[in-house]
């Protein structure tokens, strides 16, 4: 299962920026989205399109399963059959369709806008009068927990979400403890797409973020954003242990562990390889936590 297109996709679409406006309308609802575009939110939200996995995860959490009439193919690819209800492209929403199913709102990430406003899919639906939130992927792990609280507060579910960014503010304490300012020492290379187009990232990636809290040190952190990957790079870095989030190969960490040219490598030499399942950290969500913790397992 292929849950992203691609990484070069996702350095393009996560480098869409945030515009810095207010957050708060009038009442408790937001004027404005997470990308900074206004909004007008219906005072019920009973009906919900659902364009990206992050978000359609972070409804399900929030109690709200029941009220998704729709969602993104990656989404679906996760879900498997769980949920028959209609599915649509998250880069090619067929618009005139989701029209159709008449949602009250329809939830989505920069991913459909291809990092360009411009290419909004969702316009014709915008005037139409149906409201469009966008969730740009947050760049650290405070953003995703305010992208939690917002997708909370939209959907009338701010107790909910209230509850979910507390237990992610106590789980954080507690990795904090158990880490209590010891870190490994254990270099990590974390590769998100593998050969011949491989692909990390640096600072100013909520991975990044999730390797420090989990006790590690980011062999790119000299790096910013997103980067492809050159194998020498790799091997002069010498990383202690490999992360790879890598599902649309047979067996992402067999292939890693027989790279030519990478035998030398600690990682390799001492099998320090591991699979990191994508929904625990290739989502922009609270499942962040749960990548934290299983990557400082790996990391002992």
């Amino acid at each position: 299962m292929q849950v992203i297109p691609g990484a070069v996709l996702i350095a393009l679409a996560l480098s869409c920026t945030r515009l810095e406006t207010p957050n708060q309308g009038s009442g408790d609802l937001p004027a404005y989205d997470r990308a900074g575009f206004a909004i007008t939110v219906p005072a019920e939200v009973n009906r919900i399109v659902s364009m990206a996995p992050a978000i359609t995860f972070t409804l399900i959490d929030l109690g709200l399963g029941d009220s998704i009439i729709a969602m993104d193919n990656h989404s679906a690819l996760y879900l498997g059959t769980a949920k028959d209800i209609p599915v649509f492209d998250m880069l090619m929403p067929d618009a005139e369709k989701i029209a159709s199913i008449k949602p009250d709102i329809i939830l989505a990430s920069d991913m459909s806008m291809m990092g360009n406003a411009a290419n909004d899919p969702f316009a014709l639906l915008k005037k139409l009068g149906i409201c469009v939130a966008y969730i740009p992927s947050s760049k650290n792990i405070a953003g995703i927990r305010e992208d939690l609280l917002f997708i909370a507060g939209i959907t009338g579910k701010t107790a909910e979400g209230e509850i979910l960014a507390a237990e992610m503010d106590r789980e954080l304490a507690e990795i904090a403890a158990l880490i209590n300012g010891r870190a490994s020492g254990k270099r990590v290379y974390f590769e998100i797409s593998a050969l011949p187009f491989m692909y990390s990232f640096g600072t100013g990636v909520y991975q990044h973020e999730m390797i420090e809290a989990a006790g590690g040190e980011n062999i790119f952190s000299s790096y910013k954003s997103w980067i492809p990957v050159e194998a020498e790079s790799v091997v002069s870095a010498n990383p202690d242990v490999i992360f790879t989030s890598v599902d649309y190969i047979d067996d992402p960490v067999g292939e890693i562990l027989s790279r030519p040219g990478w035998k030398d490598i600690n990682a390799i030499k001492n099998r320090r390889v591991y699979f990191l399942e994508p929904a625990l950290s290739s989502l922009p969500n609270h499942y962040v936590i749960k990548g934290i913790r299983a990557m400082m397992e790996c990391l002992n």
